[in-house]
């Protein structure tokens, strides 16, 4: 199980557990906002527990809330560092690429596709 608690204002904070986001069925815990028309999502991620080598935070845009949506992320992990993941198929498998950056904990996605709606993530 996890929470989620906002304030002070623009700030977040967010605890979560989940079988995995990978292959072509994604199971954890998120916060969302539906957005329409372009935007961008941008998180500090302070700490990621090191539960598994691949544990997730980040930031993600996904066309819909379904476990095999197609989507695109930016995530911090443990022992992997900073990861661009994305399942550009629904039902298809997840597709990753580390990144080539010192450790940061500040990542950002962008959505410029006018497409009429999408969901921005916190995971």
């Amino acid at each position: 199980m996890g929470s989620f608690v906002e304030g002070p204002t623009g700030t977040y904070t967010m605890t979560s557990e989940g079988v995995d986001i990978w292959d072509n069925s994604d199971q954890f815990h998120f916060a969302y906002k539906e957005l329409s028309g372009a935007g961008t999502i941008i998180a500090k991620v302070e700490s990621v527990e090191n539960t598994h080598e691949w544990a997730k935070a980040g930031v993600m845009i996904r066309d819909t809330l379904d476990a095999d949506s197609r989507h695109a992320m930016m995530v911090v992990t443990p022992a992997q560092g900073v990861s661009f993941q994305r399942r550009s198929l629904r039902r298809d498998s997840l597709n990753g690429f580390l990144a080539q950056c010192t450790v940061t904990n500040k990542l950002s996605i962008k959505k410029i596709s006018q497409k009429p709606q999408h969901y921005l993530l916190l995971l």
